[in-house]
């Protein structure tokens, strides 16, 4: 198990790195990125993909996300406890 969280918690130091220790996402944000990096496994399992684009390396990726998520909004509640997202405005 150890291996696996060292695992995460470097991809979430790159993912930082990559994109700002503080940069701004929406929990309708983050689920979005987890989609897409979990398409990214699926497509890597089928084409048999190496490296970075592997299906257990894109599996990293997708807990990363998960576990930044989390950080940000926490680990109990539901969506009425992500103040970030903006009430819609009504259209004229």
């Amino acid at each position: 198990m150890q291996q696996v969280f060292e695992a995460i918690a470097a991809e979430r130091q790159h993912q930082d790195e990559k994109w700002g220790k503080d940069k701004p996402q929406s929990l309708p944000g983050y689920l979005m990125v987890v989609e897409s990096e979990l398409d990214e496994a699926k497509l890597g399992w089928i084409k048999n993909l190496p490296g970075k684009s592997a299906p257990l390396n894109e599996l990293v990726q997708v807990a990363a996300v998960c576990v930044s998520a989390l950080e940000r909004y926490g680990v109990t509640g539901n969506t009425y406890s992500t103040d970030d997202i903006p009430d819609p405005q009504p259209s004229t």
